[in-house]
């Protein structure tokens, strides 16, 4: 367990404030004496999917932040009530192997396991949440509906809708919201969808609807079990 890092690299910390914020992007904020930095529960971070899931059934918790810890074991309790995690694959993009990150539940966040891709020099952020099953509308994944769920849970609003289809969860709807534009007229993108009736993904990019439709085609999502 040496090689995990429990303090998260600063890339990985600005994405964790982005994700309960689609307006995402990677600049650092500049902080007066008057604006504390406000600290939550970070992002664990591993060299593999392996060696968090190693992580999830071990009791260690040395090196976690006494502060955090019950959201911690709340997170790792999720993870092996599931007995799961997705490991999420692309036929067009090659997943980073070597960063994967739990993700634990926060203001605007859920409980989830987080994926880097590249593509074509592009980027794509992709994290597989649990769903908080109070505001889940329906225990049938072909009623499950993402906007009603990030409504109720979050107050998230304003997508649009399109018709995507992976490996393992066949037609569905996808729920795409552009956040606009960044200095390079780069489109900022997310798409968002429940993989099942208990989960959904998270798409993050700045590329543009197609690219990001592309990306969630070609995506597939596979059971890495904990136990």
């Amino acid at each position: 367990m040496k090689k995990i890092l429990t303090i998260i690299l600063a890339l990985s910390m600005l994405l964790l404030a982005s994700c309960g914020n689609d307006d995402f992007n990677y600049e650092t904020t500049t902080l007066t004496q008057s604006e504390p930095m406000s600290v939550t529960a970070q992002p664990i971070r591993f060299y593999s999917l392996k060696e968090a899931v190693d992580f999830i059934r071990a009791d260690d918790r040395s090196g976690l932040n006494e502060k955090f810890i019950s959201i911690y074991e709340n997170m790792f309790y999720s993870f092996k009530n599931d007995g799961f995690l997705y490991q999420v694959d692309s036929t067009i993009a090659k997943r980073i192997e070597d960063n994967v990150a739990l993700y634990p539940e926060a203001a605007y966040e859920d409980i989830g396991v987080h994926y880097f891709f590249e593509c074509d020099e592009k980027m794509f952020q992709v994290v597989v949440y649990i769903a908080n099953t109070q505001n889940l509308f329906s225990e049938d994944s072909s009623k499950t509906n993402f906007l009603d769920y990030s409504k109720s849970r979050f107050g998230w609003d304003n997508y649009y809708i399109r018709s995507a289809q992976t490996k393992n969860s066949g037609n569905f709807d996808v729920y795409i919201k552009n956040i606009g534009r960044t200095d390079t007229l780069t489109e900022k993108m997310t798409a968002s969808f429940f993989v099942d009736e208990s989960h959904y993904a998270v798409v993050r990019s700045s590329v543009s609807e197609s690219d990001i439709i592309d990306f969630v085609n070609s995506l597939s999502f596979d059971k890495y079990y904990i136990q």
